[in-house]
């Protein structure tokens, strides 16, 4: 897929803001923006702004929940995703289940993953095995998912794009994987071998990152290494 350009978007952001400073979709957007760019901070204060213009606006109330849970802050992004899945709110649930899975909440993660494979007759357990086995064998239990998915929707699992890049990461199919900002998939930290892996470093390179990095300034969690090189704790 082609870069993404971020100094543009930047731009193209600050202009609808300066013309109407309560758009709560360039509000939303811009803070996604910043999600992908891993300028955490930035990114909430977005969303809580747009909260601020209009509290129904859920998916703000979601990408809050996310942004906080990237950075860091566990407890208060759950408590926001359970705000909004109460409200009937469907985006990123598979995201927070594997947060879930993180912790050892067996409940929360199956519960959730069964909301976001909505009715589909697949083995919930087999994701939160994923993430809490030290055991689990990924290659043959992704070939078992493969088939249980094929067998329940008639093809394959589309690995690379939404909704496969979330089994791509817990099958750990990382190459698999393609760059798509609506799912800063580089930002998950649940398996800890792709988070030094070359394979989401590519991602980040291959989104355009590096190059927003390079001429804007690296974000908290990143840093140069020696003169060609960066990393992303």
């Amino acid at each position: 897929s082609n870069p993404a350009n971020y100094t543009e978007s930047f731009q193209h952001f600050e202009q609808a803001l300066e013309r109407d400073p309560k758009n709560t979709t360039v509000l939303l957007w811009r803070g996604i923006s910043h999600v992908a760019t891993g300028f955490f901070d930035h990114a909430k204060t977005d969303f809580e702004r747009c909260l601020e213009i209009d509290s129904a606006y859920e998916i703000c109330r979601r990408w809050l929940a996310l942004a906080k849970l990237f950075d860091g802050e566990t407890a208060e992004a759950f408590a926001l995703f359970e705000i909004g899945a109460a409200k009937g709110n469907r985006a990123h649930v598979e995201i927070f289940a594997k947060a879930y899975a993180a912790i050892g909440d067996e409940r929360a993660a199956v519960l959730t993953w069964a909301w976001d494979l909505d009715g589909m007759q697949l083995d919930r357990g087999r994701f939160f095995r994923a993430y809490t086995d030290p055991d689990f064998e990924f290659d043959r239990e992704s070939r078992a998912f493969e088939r249980e998915y094929e067998v329940e929707t008639g093809r394959k699992p589309n690995w690379g794009r939404i909704g496969g890049i979330g089994y791509a990461h817990t099958f750990k199919r990382y190459t698999d994987i393609e760059p798509f900002r609506f799912y800063p998939v580089w930002w998950l930290g649940m398996h800890d071998d792709f988070v030094t892996s070359p394979e989401r470093k590519n991602l980040i390179i291959r989104h355009g990152l590096l190059n927003y990095w390079q001429e804007n300034g690296f974000p908290p969690r990143c840093q140069v290494v020696g003169a060609d090189d960066f990393e992303c704790t």
